[in-house]
């Protein structure tokens, strides 16, 4: 079973989020802003291979401002063998790593501009992590509703389907906790054929019709889950409820998953999560 964390390590200081402000943009601060986050990547690597933190989400500021129309960095050969280094030892490893666009990739919006943004953001991403060689994936929600679910599923659909190969092969899905559903998100998955991500907490408080040992079942071959707890307002936790991992831990075990914390203190309730299934 995989655990992991996303973006930062609070334990040794070290992010995959570094960036700076889009006013001070230039190739020497793209340069060492990328290189910050790929020797704090390293380290972080090297914390998890230390604690056996197979699972990981890279921040999506690892090449800051990528995909907006000012850039013009060729970051792919300046830091190619960098990267290729990087890839080798998380194939060797077998860390899993996933990566999650923020809130302005919205793929079902009525703007082209917006897809259009979205789908060079996405292609970054993809490019990145085919430059490691890896098989991770990029996870996104489905986006806003806009006055009728219908339409915005659909063209959700026709944006999946003009999208570039190395993305769609990549690309993951998640249930939100207000607009899509787990019930929507498979029906958008079937068809597409894009990865699903559970989110367990968003399906606590925007549930489908489906049980959760429904949802377990129809993803068991590849179930990756987002999980935390928290209040009904989508707060994450800020660190682990032991009673609430403990139970979903056990309802989920024999699936083998891929279990992301969304929770507040990161490595840290990961840690404790990894000792709690030791000693249960």
């Amino acid at each position: 079973m995989y655990i992991g964390y996303p973006c930062v390590n609070y334990t040794i200081k070290r992010s995959t989020n570094n960036t700076f402000k889009l006013s001070s943009y230039s190739h020497q601060k793209v340069r060492e802003t990328v290189q910050k986050n790929i020797d704090h990547f390293w380290d972080i690597l090297k914390f998890n291979l230390r604690y056996d933190i197979k699972f990981f989400r890279l921040g999506s500021q690892f090449i800051p401002f990528a995909s907006h129309d000012i850039f013009d960095f060729n970051w792919q050969d300046e830091f190619r063998d960098q990267l290729e280094e990087l890839g080798e030892f998380i194939r060797e490893q077998e860390f899993f790593i996933t990566m999650h666009p923020g809130q302005y990739v919205v793929l079902n919006s009525k703007n082209q501009d917006v897809i259009r943004r979205s789908i060079r953001e996405l292609e970054w991403h993809a490019d990145l992590l085919d430059l490691m060689k890896i098989e991770g994936l990029i996870q996104i929600h489905i986006g806003g509703i806009f006055d009728n679910k219908a339409e915005a599923i659909n063209r959700f659909i026709n944006s999946y389907n003009s999208l570039p190969y190395k993305v769609r092969r990549r690309l993951a899905i998640e249930n939100d906790d207000r607009l899509y559903n787990f019930e929507d998100v498979l029906k958008i998955a079937r068809s597409t054929g894009a990865h699903i991500v559970f989110d367990v907490y968003h399906d606590r408080i925007n549930p489908s019709n489906y049980s959760l040992q429904e949802i377990l079942d129809i993803l068991k071959d590849n179930l990756i889950i987002d999980y935390s707890s928290g209040d009904d307002r989508g707060r994450h936790a800020d660190t682990i409820d032991v009673h609430d991992f403990l139970q979903f831990y056990r309802n989920v075990e024999e699936y083998n998953p891929k279990i992301m914390f969304e929770i507040k203190d990161k490595e840290k309730s990961v840690l404790t999560a990894k000792d709690l299934i030791k000693t249960k």
